[in-house]
């Protein structure tokens, strides 16, 4: 086992103690340190793609496309709540810190998109994102519209 695959070994144990803990800023924290050793592992070895089918190639893209864009959707996700949260006067609540974390970590991908100095691959990505962000806030306003009746009556009883 090289020293990269040990470094990689701890980081999984770390994480699901971070997890079974229940600290999700702590285990994402951890993800990302996992990622970036992953990614730089996989950077290095780039004569590995060469091995890859167009299948294995394609999938992996996916992958890591999905990574990117959650990331940019948690972020943005923890801004909104942040800033909701401060506009109501609510904002000694942990929720507030810990989306302030995820959005400094979701921040990170954004930043590995724009490393890649392509502008034609950052175009493509912000494209991918506001496609799906809109798919994500159809969802939310078919829930809210689900949970707003719930509210309502539960403001009345008070």
């Amino acid at each position: 086992m090289n020293e990269r695959e040990k470094q990689l070994s701890k980081l999984r144990n770390d994480l699901l103690k971070a997890i079974r803990s229940g600290n999700m800023v702590k285990a994402a924290n951890i993800q990302m340190q996992m990622n970036r050793l992953q990614y730089e592992q996989i950077s290095l070895q780039t004569a590995a793609l060469e091995s890859m089918t167009i299948d294995e190639h394609v999938e992996a893209i996916n992958l890591m496309n999905r990574v990117f864009v959650l990331g940019d959707l948690i972020e943005e996700a923890a801004l909104d709540l942040e800033a909701h949260m401060r506009k109501t006067g609510v904002v000694k609540i942990s929720i507030c810190e810990d989306a302030r974390q995820i959005k400094l970590l979701a921040g990170k991908f954004a930043k590995l998109v724009d490393g890649y100095h392509d502008e034609e691959f950052s175009d493509s990505f912000a494209e991918l994102c506001e496609s799906i962000r809109m798919n994500v806030k159809n969802a939310m306003y078919k829930q809210e519209a689900k949970l707003r009746p719930v509210i309502e009556k539960a403001h009345d009883k008070n």
